[in-house]
């Protein structure tokens, strides 16, 4: 299983989104999640039947699943992709940083002011 942290952040300019965590697992499905959720609610990408979800995890929902958002992803094309999923990051809702984010926190930098970052899965 591969898991990797990352925040929209510049530490330079001292602001960031909140840091996030994707992992993949070997069945090919793709977990996402927001420490600024503190973990109670995750996206869900899954591999076979093409089934998205926002939901609860498991260990806040208290019994069966409670999506939020369900969807299900378009078909991938012969040649080309498509994207299951875009995160949007506008430069407006970037905080202040307390203090940087832990080196094994990949950053992504910033858009410029008054734009967005979109990061496409």
């Amino acid at each position: 299983m591969a898991r990797i942290g990352f925040v929209v952040a510049s530490d330079a300019a001292g602001v960031s989104a909140s840091s996030w965590f994707a992992r993949q697992e070997r069945k090919g499905n793709v977990y996402l999640g927001s420490r600024s959720s503190g973990y109670l609610y995750k996206i869900s990408l899954h591999e076979g039947a093409r089934i998205c979800r926002y939901a609860q995890t498991p260990e806040t929902a208290g019994g069966p699943r409670k999506a939020g958002i369900r969807w299900i992803r378009s078909d991938t094309p012969p040649t080309g992709l498509n994207y299951a999923l875009y995160l949007l990051f506008p430069t407006s809702y970037l905080r202040n940083l307390a203090e940087p984010w832990p080196p094994e926190i990949s950053r992504i930098s910033p858009a410029p002011d008054r734009q967005m970052e979109a990061l496409q899965w």
